[in-house]
């Protein structure tokens, strides 16, 4: 039996954390300055405590439309209506959009407030925080405030953009020459690439649907369902995930990782690595089986075809079916 290839599966694994982790900043650089851009809801984002218990929502109601209708009387226009908050037990009145000094005195003529404000001078990393809380927890981002989630929408592109530039670097910086010479024109490439994803999408929803039958289904993330709900969010992740995401990710899964190991002669350690480090950082582990199995095919077919076009069509094909099927169930 060989040996493990320790050392090159380290360089391997090393150039994929430091990849992901520059998307992961990169993107969150992003989605803070997407938000920061929408400063007029962040800019100010107050709350003022009520002395009212959350299980007293209702006297807390009242008030909340006492101010919007003295809020519209001022002539001061918040970009979100009031809302209430529960924080600790308490309710809490959050205005957003509005001078905290226009809104205190209005604020104040209700019996129910308690003389405390909290200053929203970063709410944005509020957002930020809730968003992580919400996407560990299973949750989605519909409760965002508009900034905010508008801002997650770069977290794909920018990641996809990340991994697009890896690829390219490290293939100059570790060639395999032999894998340089395609054995299939563009047009072919395009259409084998395009057979190949539609075949791997089919036996993906096979799979998942065993694995509903066993009770492991296989979930769809959160916040693709919630950004995927919203027109704005529809065509970007649209575009994002049949044009993009396929280019960025190949070129670094199965252009580097895969193309270099296999030239090491390490090919089964090249299948195995290259899939399960694709499958991971989607961080879906409900879904783990399905990226798995989509690594293997569109590793399988750069293999095959020697040309990275293969596996880019078959990964833009395969995304569209998903995407179809999310629009359409």
């Amino acid at each position: 039996m060989r040996r493990i290839p320790w050392r090159l599966l380290a360089v391997a694994g090393l150039d994929t954390a430091v990849t992901l982790a520059a998307a992961a900043v990169v993107g969150g650089l992003a989605v803070v300055a997407s938000t920061l851009g929408e400063a007029g809801a962040w800019r100010a984002c107050s709350r003022w405590e009520l002395a009212v218990a959350a299980e007293e929502r209702s006297r807390a109601e009242s008030a909340l439309r006492d101010l919007a209708r003295r809020l519209a009387e001022k002539g001061l226009q918040p970009r979100e209506p009031p809302r209430l908050e529960d924080l600790e037990g308490r309710l809490w009145v959050a205005v957003c959009g509005a001078p905290a000094r226009d809104v205190t005195p209005l604020v104040a003529e209700s019996e129910l407030w308690t003389g405390r404000v909290r200053l929203g001078f970063w709410p944005w990393a509020e957002g930020l925080a809730s968003t992580a809380r919400n996407v560990l927890r299973g949750g989605g981002t519909e409760s965002l405030a508009a900034p905010l989630r508008d801002g997650l929408l770069w977290l794909v592109p920018t990641g996809a953009i990340v991994f697009l530039i890896a690829g390219l670097v490290l293939r100059r910086r570790r060639p395999a020459w032999e894998w340089e010479r395609p054995r299939i024109g563009t047009g072919r490439a395009l259409a084998c690439g395009a057979g190949v994803g539609l075949v791997t999408a089919a036996g993906v929803a096979a799979l998942e649907v065993v694995q509903a039958r066993i009770g492991m289904p296989a979930q769809e993330q959160a916040w693709v369902e919630v950004l995927f709900s919203d027109g704005r969010g529809r065509w970007l992740l649209s575009m994002v995930a049949v044009a993009l995401a396929p280019v960025g990710e190949e070129l670094f899964f199965r252009g580097h990782l895969f193309r270099w190991l296999a030239a090491q002669g390490e090919r089964r350690w090249a299948y195995a690595f290259s899939a399960a480090a694709f499958a991971a950082i989607h961080f879906n582990p409900s879904a783990f089986p399905s990226y798995l199995a989509l690594g293997l095919a569109f590793a399988w077919a750069y293999e095959r075809w020697r040309s990275p076009i293969v596996p880019i069509a078959a990964h833009a094909a395969a995304n569209a079916v998903a995407l179809a099927l999310l629009l359409f169930t």
